[in-house]
């Protein structure tokens, strides 16, 4: 096991301690709906974020299994330098999904350039990277380098449809120097909507071939798979199976 430079031992407050004491409940039971239900407010407030927040009872290591399993279609770009970091190149591995490891030398962070040069030597899905990695006590630029090989990426996103009027998309995009960018369209349909915006954004339109949305799970807070397929000028179709799309594009 490696050295780990977090702090410990940790002060539990009693309360919580005397809630570990009460009988458990089952994972399929409607206590345990009603619970993740009631936690969901205050979850989003200490994330600040208005997007449903995922509670795992799983240690890190199946968190990064989920990822690597349903963010990676093609090519995994694994930074390491550290315990951490090769742990992922090790999920990576272990659960099949091709992937390419950057390293860097324990007890040094991964660098944003090096990350460039490997994002242009190479087209990959995703990019793993720890930002504090504890076994070495080292933590990596990670906002210098998330703006990597992105440049434009989308921000906020709001339609509005119905029978008594257009299909009307607002659309904000994030440019490489960090200024928002915003545009709203009609359409169509809402998603068709959504592309004309995007379109008139960054002045390089695709046709869109498929957009299609299959149920993962069920009830008020339903969860589901977005299938795009857009073709660009030179004919190559591209396939993203998630619900938010980026375009490797200059304003």
């Amino acid at each position: 096991m490696a050295r780990l430079f977090i702090p410990g031992p940790t002060d539990v407050d009693p309360d919580v301690l005397a809630a570990q004491a009460q009988p458990m409940a089952g994972h399929r039971s409607s206590a345990i709906a009603e619970l993740f239900a009631r936690i969901q407010p205050r979850l989003r407030h200490a994330f600040s974020t208005d997007q449903r927040v995922f509670v795992a009872a799983s240690s890190g290591t199946g968190l990064a299994e989920g990822a690597v399993r349903n963010f990676v279609a093609e090519r995994l770009l694994v930074c390491t330098c550290g315990a951490f970091g090769e742990r992922w190149a090790g999920v990576a591995e272990a659960n099949g999904v091709p992937f390419d490891r950057l390293e860097a030398e324990w007890g040094q962070p991964n660098l944003p350039d090096q990350v460039e040069a490997a994002l242009r030597k190479a087209r990959y899905d995703a990019l793993a990277v720890v930002h504090n990695e504890t076994s070495t006590g080292v933590e990596n630029p990670l906002q210098r380098i998330a703006g990597q090989g992105v440049e434009v990426a989308l921000d906020g996103l709001q339609v509005a449809c119905g029978t008594m009027g257009m299909p009307t998309a607002t659309v904000r995009l994030l440019g490489p120097d960090g200024r928002q960018h915003m545009q709203a369209a009609v359409g169509t349909g809402p998603v068709d909507a959504v592309y004309k915006a995007i379109d008139s954004l960054v002045q390089a339109p695709n046709t869109l071939l498929e957009f299609s949305i299959h149920a993962v799970t069920e009830g008020i807070d339903a969860l589901g798979e977005v299938t795009v397929r857009i073709q660009d000028h030179a004919g190559e179709s591209k396939l993203d199976a998630q619900s938010e799309i980026e375009k490797l594009r200059t304003f």
